[in-house]
């Protein structure tokens, strides 16, 4: 095995697999081993979370890949990944329910970010050319998703000096055009048509039938429970009445809006040209 010979060769290959499948399943990462991405994504700063959310988790799914191509594919490592598959489908559903659990913005963004992941690590384990499709145009459309909902997340914290959901009502209210572009932000991440995401999603879940047929009413339940928590966390947002407490601004710097329209462009370009990605599998 190709393994065998890349780290040492006196430990079994397959422990050695399992130890780095384990190190970059954390690092992407799923659930019951995801605590550190809330409590991270609340302490760092918008760049950082950016980073983090665009970047970084994303080196978790790109060493999921290459680690996969190293071993060969038979009954010891089928049920490790049953297992995993088994975990990331199971706490997608749990992540969404506590999504509408949440009560900091930023949280509850970043646990979408958990329940987001499963699809990737399906695609990565299906061992399928369409699979591999599907995991690239995932790690590209949620990259740029995640990080631009952490962007716009910051700017309604710097107009109304908070992040609890409860005092964030009415924004609406307070700049419409700030409306405007989180409604686009939720449209993609619910991976509305024409985006990207939705062919994504769609070939994932044919990818999933090289796994199982229980996987694909799984992952049905599971895109339903992500779009209701993103209307949720748009409609808490934007509508009812302003709360008092808040410190509100109404004023929104044109550099903001901006970069919140122009940082979504890849994605709407690649919305007409998705079989470009292609070449990259």
């Amino acid at each position: 095995m190709l393994i065998k010979t890349l780290i040492i060769p006196e430990i079994n290959p397959y422990l050695a697999w399992t130890i780095l499948m384990i190190a970059f399943i954390v690092k992407l990462p799923i659930f019951s081993i995801h605590l550190w991405l809330p409590k991270a994504h609340v302490e760092a700063p918008v760049a950082g979370s950016i980073v983090l959310a665009a970047i970084l988790l994303k080196l978790g799914g790109y060493g999921l890949i290459r680690i996969n191509k190293l071993v060969d594919y038979n009954s010891s490592i089928s049920i490790i990944y049953y297992i995993i598959i088994s975990i990331a489908s199971i706490g997608a559903i749990i992540t969404n329910i506590l999504c509408l659990r949440q009560t900091d913005l930023k949280s509850l963004i970043a646990y979408s970010s958990v329940g987001h992941i499963r699809l990737l690590i399906i695609g990565v384990i299906s061992n399928s050319k369409i699979g591999q499709y599907g995991r690239l145009i995932i790690i590209l459309t949620h990259g740029i998703t995640s990080s631009y909902i952490f962007f716009l997340s910051n700017l309604l914290y710097e107009k109304i000096n908070r992040r609890n959901i409860i005092l964030l009502n009415g924004a609406i209210r307070i700049s419409p055009y700030s409306s405007l572009i989180w409604i686009i932000a939720i449209s993609i991440n619910i991976a509305l048509p024409p985006r990207l995401n939705i062919l994504g999603e769609i070939i994932i879940i044919i990818s999933s039938f090289f796994i199982s047929k229980i996987i694909i009413i799984i992952l049905i339940i599971i895109s339903f429970s992500s779009a209701r928590y993103s209307l949720y966390l748009y409609t808490i947002i934007n509508h009812g009445h302003q709360s008092k407490l808040t410190n509100i601004s109404r004023s929104i710097i044109s550099i903001n809006f901006t970069i919140a329209i122009t940082h979504i462009w890849p994605l709407l370009v690649t919305t007409f040209i998705p079989l470009k990605l292609t070449v990259w599998c």
